[in-house]
């Protein structure tokens, strides 16, 4: 190692660093986390922010119990770059050879066996404030410390790198992982090239919102230059005498300086600007010494330490030139190193959004911008989201459209309707003295998380909610309340008391399934709680708990007959803001869907992509998700039956949830039209806890319990039509989709789902792509797809987008208990994605053996009752022969009804019929004859349906297969 050159380089920095405070570092704030002696060189990472000259010595000496190091092997000294180094990053003493220096102990000698090494702070080489980390073979390679330092790692060898978990954890669990000598590689032959991955961490929030940072940098034209400084605390903090702004001009490594006088109220902003600026902004403090230009770095400091910086200082780079620069929303903190992905780029003397910062952590309207609505017009223009709206007058966003505020302000006597498939979009607070009304499609949003929803002075706010149409008033409706403190008894009026209900998911277990209502079980799952304790009655004064579903139905004595629409009101302060409800898991059994009821909180829809990412659970980009992925919403449309699994008499079928995950969504039976991937505001849904997740909680023995969160990133304007409508999202996708409908007369409706999508497998997913149907025994029908090794039926499959090609086959099964022996028809109901729009979708029957062009026609069949896991097969090849009408083969052939018993099949003069085979739907041939001739006459007696199939072969090997009706 060029020991000279690293000699100059601490002279440069002694030079560089007069005036500089440095980072007071303990035990945990860094890590060793390579030692490789052949290369001499070693790694450390440091978990905390390491302001400019913050300097850290490391020595192969041995302490001897005190707080000193004797001399006579070597100690180097690190020293922070002017830049400054960000927590997480991963330092090398070869590759950062700039920043250390050989101390007068002489350099490090690690290829002398039995050493270890040690970092530490002190006032010099030797003199220890501070004990930080150690590594090495063992006890006596690392040296003997003060009573009470265990920050070491003993990794049984002279060599070791770390190999742990670097990104996503905290601080605190990295410490603890590289202290764990079990995610080391110890070698006796080095261990290089190291890995310089840095580390990244999962949020702090002790750490966030919890200091002043710079929210918005103009660099304009002229003099027109301003810094605003945004407190994200929620108490009122002095800049005087503490907070200093600091100028480094030109690459220079020392600043000009400005003393901030006056205060800033919590979430509020304070703006400094240059005293000739002329963009008619009004700053809190005018400064001619404020001017920069967009090589000049900009640093906000305290008392003691730089806390947040713009720009790099001592480089003269041009980062910010005739721009301007906005802090984004969701930073929370200060950084001491510059980075633009933390910054939105503005246009050079743009303040328009000067006065005001939309934070994560919270903020507050300026008074110097009102709007007044007086019930013609408003006072100073439309509102927007920099703006107070107050409302002196009734308003009615049917009439008057929708709009934006930062606050808005409903005075007493004044009414605000939202109508329906209209929007009101509000920043930050509402204080609500009048009537704020939503109607059913209607949405209200807030985007603070943190901001309040007041009524006051005897105003109301409540959000009027009609449902879906029900055909009887035994059909439950799913609800869940988007206010505080609305009761059962007075937001589910026309419910009977003994038809209202919320799920104890505390109490579900299923490990049996019933063979037919009738008590006999066997192990396995239905999806049926096993004693019936889940379903638990809700009281009138029970407080509907934001977040949470429940079930109720229409009052049989209010019921006027099929297509009525139940309607509820519910009242009081609407629920903003993160919201969490938890969700149980009961591992006595493994094998059970661990449900749970839940529902949306808000009075605006959500979005179901946004609520999957932040709760599905996935072991490397949500490992903090409690949820399988998979979303069922309640729409009923088959009766209740004797025959179909449950605790009571009668029982509602299962086939009536539709279903939404990451693949796609199915209809309900009865239903054709798939939910969109929107939640309505007052929806309930049932979700499942993912057996994979980590539980937060051990409630007792096997119960555990995690937390589902809502926040305001979910809502969304519109998408709130019923409880749900099909919409077509837009963008690109290179995914693959195909929706198969079962049909029968009566009204019987089953979909399936088929998705070749990113992310999706061949083998058993988790319900974000693969969502199981439930098939307890019952008066039903529906059509399922199956996955190789896997036992279930799955309403949505998501497959490998690898896997779709020609030769791709997936199978279908098909369930019915009913005995009435109907005709079904199977039709391709919706198809996405180039490959399945550019090629002929076949349908094969392994029964009959034929193969149908679905893409052409439905395919029509009987069956008799029973599970039939493999009876179709999707496929996009035709390798046998087709189930369609083709005029090329029907010219040799003529069929003719003789009478309602008799067909005569009829060939022309070049050819004979060898076989004729009349086959029911059932895929039976009922009449056969191999009779060698031109003309076949075939009895039809023992043909009891309508539909029948002939297949027909010729002399020339020709075989044509005819769908015919018996008259």
């Amino acid at each position: 190692m060029n020991n000279k050159y690293l000699h100059c380089t601490v002279i440069l920095l002694c030079t560089f660093f007069v005036g500089y405070a440095q980072t007071t570092l303990s035990e945990g704030d860094i890590s060793i986390i390579g030692l490789d002696t052949p290369s001499e060189d070693f790694v450390f990472v440091t978990f905390v922010d390491l302001e400019a000259g913050t300097q850290i010595y490391f020595t192969d000496e041995e302490p001897a119990g005190n707080n000193s190091i004797g001399a006579g092997e070597g100690t180097v000294l690190y020293t922070a770059p002017l830049s400054g180094i960000a927590a997480g990053q991963v330092i090398s003493y070869v590759a950062n050879a700039s920043d250390f220096s050989i101390t007068s102990d002489g350099n490090i000698q690690l290829a002398d066996a039995g050493d270890g090494l040690l970092a530490y702070q002190g006032a010099a080489v030797g003199s220890v404030t501070t004990f930080l980390h150690a590594v090495g073979e063992d006890l006596v390679a690392i040296g003997t410390y003060p009573s009470g330092f265990s920050s070491y790692v003993l990794i049984g060898s002279d060599d070791g790198e770390y190999f742990g978990v670097r990104d996503g954890e905290t601080a605190a669990i990295y410490f603890s992982e590289v202290n764990n000598s079990s995610n080391w590689n110890g070698s006796g032959s080095g261990v290089s090239p190291f890995n310089l991955i840095n580390f990244t961490f999962e949020a702090d929030e002790n750490n966030d919102c919890s200091e002043l940072f710079i929210s918005e940098y103009v660099e304009g034209s002229s003099n027109n230059k301003y810094i605003e400084i945004y407190n994200p605390t929620n108490q009122v903090i002095t800049l005087t005498n503490t907070y200093v702004l600091q100028i480094y001009a030109n690459g220079n490594n020392y600043a000009s300086t400005i003393d901030l006088v006056g205060n800033i109220e919590p979430f509020g902003v304070f703006l400094i600007s240059h005293n000739l600026a002329s963009l008619g902004i009004v700053a809190n403090q005018l400064s001619s010494t404020l001017f920069f230009n967009g090589n000049d770095a900009v640093a906000l400091s305290n008392a003691t330490n730089i806390i947040d910086l713009i720009g790099v200082i001592g480089e003269d780079l041009d980062f910010a030139k005739d721009t301007g620069l906005k802090r984004k929303n969701n930073i929370q903190h200060p950084a001491l190193v510059y980075d633009d992905l933390e910054w939105e780029v503005l246009a050079e003397d743009d303040v328009s959004s000067l006065g005001f910062h939309f934070g994560d952590c919270g903020y507050v309207c300026t008074s110097s911008k009102i709007t007044s609505w007086n019930g013609v017009n408003w006072s100073d223009g439309s509102p927007n989201k920099y703006t107070t709206a107050i409302l002196n007058n009734n308003y009615n966003t049917s009439l008057n459209g929708g709009f934006e505020a930062c606050f808005l302000e409903v005075n007493a006597d004044v009414s605000l309707v939202i109508g329906n498939s209209t929007t009101l979009e509000i920043q930050n607070g509402v204080e609500v003295k009048g009537d704020l009304i939503v109607e059913t499609q209607g949405s209200f949003l807030q985007i603070n998380n943190l901001a309040n929803f007041e009524v006051v002075d005897n105003g109301t706010s409540y959000v009027q909610k009609t449902a879906a149409a029900i055909n009887s008033w035994y059909e439950y409706t799913y609800w869940s309340s988007p206010v505080q403190a609305a009761t059962i008894g007075n937001t589910l009026v026309d419910a009977p008391e003994s038809r209202r209900f919320w799920f104890n998911a505390q109490n579900w277990l299923d490990t049996y399934a019933e063979t037919g209502n009738n008590n006999a079980a066997v192990i396995g799952q239905d999806d049926i709680d096993d004693n019936g304790d889940d379903w638990q009655y809700a009281n009138s004064n029970d407080i509907m708990i934001p977040g949470v579903g429940y079930a109720a139905t229409y009052s049989a004595s209010k019921f006027t007959g099929a297509g009525q629409r139940y309607s509820c009101v519910f009242t009081g302060a609407f629920n903003n803001g993160i919201i969490t409800v938890p969700v149980y898991r009961n591992d006595a059994e493994i094998n059970d869907s661990n449900c749970n009821f839940i529902g949306n909180p808000y009075p605006s829809a959500i979005d179901v992509d946004a609520f999957f990412s932040e709760n599905v659970y996935n072991a490397i980009s949500n490992p903090l998700g409690v949820l399988g992925g998979a979303i069922y919403l309640w729409s009923q449309n088959t009766a209740p039956s004797n025959t179909t699994n449950g605790n009571e008499a009668y029982n509602f079928s299962q086939s009536d949830y539709a279903i939404i995950n990451g693949t796609g969504s199915v209809a309900a039976s009865g239903d054709p039209q798939p939910p969109n991937r929107f939640i309505p505001s007052c929806q309930g849904f049932f979700v499942s806890f993912s057996n994979n997740a980590t539980a937060t909680n051990m409630v007792s023995g096997n119960l555990l319990s995690g937390n589902v969160t809502f926040n305001n990133t979910m809502r969304v304007s519109g998408n709130n039509n019923q409880f749900y409508k099909q919409v077509k999202k837009t963008g690109k996708s290179i995914s693959n989709k195909l929706w198969i409908n079962l049909t029968a007369e009566g009204g019987l409706f089953s979909q399936t789902l088929v998705g070749y999508v990113e992310g999706a497998t061949d083998n058993l997913d988790t319900s974000f792509y693969d969502a199981t149907r439930n098939l307890a025994t019952g008066s039903f029908a529906v059509i399922y797809s199956t996955i190789e090794k896997s036992i279930h039926k799955f309403a949505i499959q998501g497959k490998s987008i690898n896997s779709l090609n020609l030769n791709e086959e997936v199978i279908l099964g098909f369930d019915t208990s009913i005995e009435s022996n109907p005709v079904y028809k199977i039709a391709i109901a919706k198809i996405e994605g180039n490959f399945l729009e550019g090629n002929t979708i076949y349908l094969e029957d392994t029964f009959t053996g034929f193969t149908h062009n679905l893409s052409e026609s439905a395919y029509t069949f009987s069956s008799e009752t029973g599970v039939f896991n493999n009876r179709f097969k999707l496929k996009f090849k035709n390798e046998i022969t087709l189930h369609v009408e083709e005029e090329k083969q029907l010219s040799n052939l003529l069929i003719s009804n003789l009478d309602d018993e008799n067909v005569q099949f009829s060939v022309s003069k070049n050819l004979v019929i060898e076989h004729v085979q009349i086959i029911d739907l059932l895929g039976r041939t009922l009449v056969e004859s191999q009779e060698k001739k031109k003309s076949i006459t075939v009895n039809l007696e023992r043909v009891t349906g309508v539909i029948y199939f002939a297949k027909v072969t010729l002399s020339n090997n020709q075989v044509i297969v005819k769908t015919l009706l018996k008259k």
